[in-house]
């Protein structure tokens, strides 16, 4: 029996758990404070340079698998496209729901509820590296897919093993525990009926992002500290809290925030982490 391309690292047992800690905390309002409304690295820029990549006709419908705040669907609907997002978190959903032209479902990337063949391309942005099963979720993108529709990707990706000390529960519900090494994508995707038209190297992307994240960080505590803002605890609320002090190993949400920011920060800047963007073809 021919070994698989890609070798998938092992979430944590519970998946759903995971899946519901991952909506808590990108559902939260400070994840687009510290972030950025599209919360990932390139923001629509990036997604519009992927658009670039793929020849789409007027009002091709493109499916947005783990829409977030909607970011990407109103670039899709200003672009004369037919915007459709998915996503886990039913307050995200809700938001994105809120942008021009677009239709939003609460939705579980592995398991889509949508018919087969209903889009001319798919999207997914800094999702897959977050999901426990990773062949469940391209099989169900690739399954939504007319011959030859497009996927537009993008995540997070790694050198080797995941770096220590980010190596733990708080990377997979960050969404970077489950990276790959960029031929790790690559070979998943041809695995399951895909051909990679293009790839690029967006990892000065990451380094932004987590640069920005640092400074809004330290904005957030300065003002708290002068009664200018409530502390980031009070902020985020008790279940947030406690979810963030138990990943974080910190009860300073701040300072653990801190600490991690500037791990990953070094792991980009060392090459041990980086982001990927790319299209591929359903064949």
């Amino acid at each position: 029996m021919t070994e698989p391309v890609a070798t998938l690292p092992a979430p944590p047992a519970d998946g759903t758990a995971l899946k519901c800690q991952c909506a808590d905390l990108w559902g939260h309002p400070a994840a687009q404070i510290l972030l950025g409304e599209s919360l990932r690295p390139g923001g629509r820029e990036l997604t519009a340079r992927l658009l670039e990549l793929a020849p789409l006709g007027d009002s091709a419908v493109v499916v947005d698998i783990g829409s977030g705040p909607g970011s990407t669907l109103e670039l899709l609907a200003e672009r004369g496209l037919t915007p459709v997002g998915v996503d886990y978190s039913p307050s995200l959903a809700r938001q994105a729901a809120e942008r021009p032209g677009a239709v939003v479902a609460v939705g579980d990337s592995e398991r889509l509820g949508l018919r087969d063949g209903v889009a001319d391309a798919v999207t997914m942005e800094c999702v897959l590296s977050a999901l426990p099963d990773k062949r469940a979720a391209v099989a169900e993108a690739r399954r939504l897919l007319v011959p030859g529709g497009w996927l537009l990707f993008s995540d997070m990706t790694i050198a080797e093993a995941f770096p220590e000390p980010l190596n733990s529960a708080l990377a997979w519900v960050a969404c970077a525990g489950g990276a790959l090494r960029p031929e790790g994508y690559v070979g998943l995707l041809e695995e399951t009926g895909f051909s990679v038209v293009q790839s690029l190297d967006q990892s000065p992307s990451l380094g932004a992002m987590v640069a920005k994240a640092r400074r809004r960080l330290a904005l957030f505590r300065g003002a708290s500290g002068v009664g200018l803002l409530p502390s980031l605890e009070e902020f985020v609320g008790p279940e947030l809290t406690a979810l963030g002090r138990t990943l974080l190993g910190h009860h300073d949400l701040a300072a653990g925030g801190r600490t991690v920011l500037a791990q990953v920060a070094d792991a980009v800047r060392t090459g041990d982490m980086g982001y990927m963007a790319l299209a591929a073809r359903a064949s």
